[in-house]
């Protein structure tokens, strides 16, 4: 469906909230209910990231991050509160002060590609062709905003109604989803202590 269809959905299923909501406060609700179940679905995007002096930032389209690793070995987060005096060698670690990383120790070179493991936020829809960035989601979509908008309304009992629609219509989703996108566990490599 496209978001007009998706709005016309809304307004079909529950006649008078034309009346009393904007289009983009709906919008608002499919955007927000798109981010809330690509967060649910763990379906991760990997893509690598030019590091400059040692320094990497996350892909703009990044709604979680996950991991990072260095030539195939993954980094893990630094144990101190603060970024420790930078020395080179093969990295280990990352230290995360907002969208900035630091890899520690920096490598030698300084610069080369770090593999960044995310969730992708999906792209908001704003024109009324835009479609949902997430495959077969139209029906929580709209059960997402149908339940928020009756809240807003204080409509408790049709709202409480939505929501256990749009929590069975989530849970659907995210079991197609799941079996669509299939997720191989990510295995760490073991460290053999002598």
């Amino acid at each position: 469906m496209t978001l007009a269809e998706l709005k016309s959905a809304v307004y079909r299923t529950a006649p008078g909230l034309g009346d009393f909501l904007d289009d983009g406060a709906l919008t608002q609700f499919f955007n927000e209910c798109q981010r809330l179940l690509a967060f649910d679905s763990q379906r991760l995007e990997v893509k690598d990231v030019d590091v400059v002096d040692g320094i990497f930032t996350l892909p703009p389209d990044c709604l979680v991050f996950k991991s990072a690793s260095w030539e195939g070995r993954e980094l893990s987060p630094w144990p101190g509160n603060s970024l420790p005096d930078i020395i080179t060698g093969y990295p280990a670690y990352y230290f995360q002060t907002g969208d900035t990383f630091y890899i520690i120790p920096k490598p030698q070179n300084a610069g080369g590609k770090v593999s960044v493991f995310y969730i992708a936020r999906p792209q908001d829809m704003q024109l009324n062709s835009d479609i949902p960035s997430l495959a077969n989601c139209d029906e929580v979509l709209v059960a997402y905003a149908l339940w928020n908008v009756l809240k807003v309304m204080g409509e408790d009992d049709a709202a409480n109604k939505w929501e256990k629609i749009y929590f069975e219509r989530r849970q659907a989703w995210l079991l197609v989803n799941r079996a669509t996108n299939y997720r191989h566990t990510k295995v760490r490599m073991a460290i053999r202590w002598r």
